[in-house]
């Protein structure tokens, strides 16, 4: 994931977590640069960013239990500072 936004202007954290059991991964990317999401797609004009959420999950010296989520966000309010 990280290669296709590497080129879009965005904001990055990691975290891994290793409790009850389970290890997790997320990485979160913030891409408040979208002009080119608005010049593509009829998108309102109230949208400011988008957030994309990686999470991989499995269960402590189980990898057959690995599994990846992806989700998006759409955010209409302004980052703050």
């Amino acid at each position: 994931m990280s290669q296709k936004i590497s080129s879009t202007s965005h904001e990055y954290y990691y975290k891994v977590n290793s409790e009850y059991g389970r290890i997790e991964e997320r990485h979160v990317w913030m891409i408040d640069s979208i002009e080119w999401l608005k010049e593509r797609h009829s998108v309102g004009k109230g949208i400011n960013s988008i957030i994309i959420v990686q999470s991989i999950r499995e269960m402590k010296n189980q990898p057959e239990t690995k599994s990846e989520e992806l989700r998006f966000y759409i955010l209409s309010h302004k980052k703050r500072c």
